[in-house]
């Protein structure tokens, strides 16, 4: 699986909010 990006993507947005 290449959730990686997904959950990368989520943890930015989460740092940024």
């Amino acid at each position: 699986g290449g959730n990686m990006k997904r959950v990368f993507e989520r943890f930015c947005r989460g740092l940024k909010e």
